[in-house]
């Protein structure tokens, strides 16, 4: 079982599953490969752009 931890917060895995409940594990579970790999590649592309937009003094 992972962990994901963040600033002093953790939560294993399996809790946050069952935290986000039924629906999004449902939604998981459907989601295709070919999807999630298109999300990544926005996410990562977004986050490049905003890290690239950061001014260094």
């Amino acid at each position: 079982m992972g962990k994901l931890e963040e600033k002093g917060f953790e939560i294993a895995t399996k809790d946050l599953m069952e935290e986000l409940g039924d629906d999004f594990r449902k939604s998981l579970v459907e989601l295709s490969f070919e999807k999630a790999e298109k999300g990544y590649k926005n996410m990562r592309d977004v986050q490049w752009h905003r890290v690239s937009m950061i001014r260094t003094a």
